[in-house]
């Protein structure tokens, strides 16, 4: 499952939902407010939550209660390298997350896109040579 919360840095006046495939994309005002009944409702158990500043003080400290347990991953800079998103697959398995949320913009989606993408792959060998899967 991959949940998208893109914020609106100049204040929407109203929150949108999309729902395509396993992947649901909320923005706008009170976008953060939905995630943790949203969550709960999609089963989730664990989330590894990607995002950079400044969203991370949300929940470095615990000012946004997701419902579930989560595990926070933000060791990336803009423009990922290769790197960042293998570590970012081996925290999701080593944690047993079963829902990506990315909270902010472009690199927070980018890395979490991949980490979606890589992690049903082998870890034993380079993601960019093998083949996607249900692509």
């Amino acid at each position: 499952l991959f949940l998208f919360l893109k914020m609106n840095v100049l204040g929407g006046i109203y929150m949108q939902t999309i729902h395509h495939d396993n992947q649901v994309i909320v923005y706008g005002a009170g976008a953060i407010k939905t995630l943790s009944d949203m969550l709960k409702e999609m089963g989730t158990t664990k989330v590894l939550v990607v995002c950079t500043d400044p969203f991370q003080s949300f929940f470095t400290e615990k000012r946004l209660d997701l419902g579930v347990p989560y595990v926070l991953f933000d060791d990336f800079q803009p423009n990922p390298l290769y790197e960042s998103v293998a570590e970012g697959v081996d925290v999701l398995r080593r944690e047993h997350c079963d829902c990506i949320l990315s909270i902010g913009g472009g690199s927070s989606i980018d890395v979490a896109k991949c980490i979606n993408l890589y992690a049903v792959l082998d870890s034993g060998e380079n993601y960019l040579k093998q083949e996607l899967k249900g692509v």
